[in-house]
């Protein structure tokens, strides 16, 4: 059988990548609104997950410390602007409680999956 390369980021990095996207439109809004000229933001995103909970044969139940997924994710913004310190602070600390995917990510979220066959 021959070896497929994947050509498109994994579901899981999806979800970093959603994140850093909403976050960046959160900073970019929020400071225009806020008269804050941010003259370059860079975000870096980085998660630690578990994957082979995903792929387990297993059908025992699992506890919640081997499910699969992120066990967290560490996010790292970098701003430049004239704009001082504190302002950018208070920028950060709302952009970062407002994000509909972060605030998404940091809860649980009801699922509910049918299936028609």
């Amino acid at each position: 059988m021959p070896v497929r390369h994947q050509t498109a980021g994994h579901p899981v990095e999806m979800v970093l990548q959603a994140y850093g996207a909403c976050l960046s439109i959160g900073y970019a809004m929020n400071a225009a609104v806020r008269g804050i000229k941010l003259d370059d933001i860079k975000i870096d995103l980085e998660g630690e997950i578990d994957l082979p909970g995903s792929w387990a044969s297993s059908t025992e139940k699992m506890n919640m410390a081997k499910l699969p997924g992120f066990k967290n994710i560490t996010v790292n913004v970098k701003i430049k602007s004239q704009t001082d310190k504190k302002t950018l602070q208070e920028l950060h600390q709302h952009v970062i409680g407002t994000s509909p995917v972060g605030v998404t990510l940091s809860r649980p979220v009801a699922i509910k999956a049918t299936l028609e066959v």
